[in-house]
């Protein structure tokens, strides 16, 4: 189901379904260089800024449970890089420790953290076009003595990623999230402090799901993350290892904007335009090609008729009017040729509010 937030409902903070966290909550992403909005400062909401973006992927391991409790061949690591619209970047870790309890030689516990990702944002028109944000993440660990431990260990992976990112016109933000039952995974939209209609919104993904968002022009910034842990087991049956996977999309499209090129079998014989024109709430089109050989033309919007159009030529416009300001439309017009089966064409277009 698509959730939307009108404008007319900004400025508005939006919190929606966020997951508990067992560990490190997102503001772990915070405490590495790309987290600080310090190194991606929010320009004037005046100026459209060039796309960017920090990306990090992240192992780490921690013990606990006294002064004897330590960690011994700790590999962890932590790539971090920028990156600008249209360069994809990537990283990859796997890393090892051992957590060992000096008062007791045979108490120690072997940990494992693997984690890798990948990040890629797109521009088209001065606008965020999309950002994309994918992970694979496990964790394991083997205790000598099970649930006799005395240190209380961590095995840690992150995927995220912090961008910036300029909308030229008002339009609708799609984000797209498909998350494993173990992994945990959130993302954070906010614009420039400065910009009249600020908006902040805070999403935990859970399995599949979609939702949309309007958005004024301005300048944004989203935080996305993916996580997992495995902890010291509490009691017996507590597991030990996880893997999980997830992915993480935004796609932006201008108000009134088509969602995909013109479809259906008499596409060669008619044009719909790439947008809506939203202050004359109309749609438009033009007869191309062959279309002398069409004997007549209904326009439907959203499935109910509203015009038809008969012996059209080539170069004959249509224009529907009275659109819904607020709904999303989908145009099908269903071409009754003078020889042979009709033919059809349909597009699809976001609403402009």
């Amino acid at each position: 189901m698509l959730v939307t937030t009108p404008a007319r409902h900004q400025p508005q903070e939006t919190s929606v379904t966020h997951l508990p966290h067992r560990g490190r909550p997102l503001a772990v992403l915070a405490s590495l260089a790309l987290g600080a909005t310090v190194l991606l400062g929010f320009a004037p909401s005046a100026q459209a800024i060039p796309l960017q973006g920090q990306f990090v992927v992240q192992t780490s391991f921690g013990t606990t449970g006294g002064a004897a409790c330590t960690l011994t061949t700790d590999t962890s690591d932590s790539y971090e890089t920028a990156f600008a619209a249209g360069a994809a970047r990537s990283g990859s870790f796997s890393s090892t420790a051992t957590a060992e309890d000096s008062g007791d030689a045979a108490d120690d516990t072997a940990l494992a953290a693997k984690a890798s990702g990948r990040v890629q944002a797109l521009e088209a028109g001065g606008s965020l076009r999309s950002l994309t944000l994918s992970a694979s993440l496990s964790a394991s660990m083997v205790a000598a003595q099970g649930l006799a431990t005395s240190c209380d260990s961590s095995a840690s992976t992150l995927v995220g990623t912090q961008t910036i990112f300029t909308l030229a016109r008002p339009g609708w933000l799609t984000l797209r999230g498909s998350v494993s039952r173990s992994t945990e995974a959130e993302l954070q939209l906010s614009s420039a402090a400065s910009q009249q209609g600020a908006f902040a919104m805070s999403v935990g993904l859970k399995y599949d799901q979609t939702r949309r968002f309007f958005l004024a022009a301005g300048t944004y910034q989203v935080l996305g993350t993916f996580e997992l842990e495995v902890e010291s087991p509490q009691v017996a049956g507590d597991p030990t290892s996880a893997a999980g996977a997830g992915s993480m999309s935004l796609t932006f499209t201008a108000a009134g904007d088509a969602v995909a090129a013109t479809a259906g079998s008499g596409r060669s014989l008619l044009s719909l335009d790439g947008a809506l024109s939203c202050g004359a709430r109309s749609v438009a089109g033009a007869f191309v090609g062959k279309a002398g050989r069409v004997r007549s033309a209904a326009f439907f919007v959203n499935g109910r008729r509203a015009k038809v159009v008969r012996a059209p030529h080539r170069g004959d416009d249509v224009v529907l009017r009275g659109l819904s300001p607020v709904a999303d439309t989908t145009v099908t017009a269903v071409l009754t040729m003078r020889k042979g089966r009709p033919k059809t064409v349909t597009r699809s277009y976001v609403s402009c509010a």
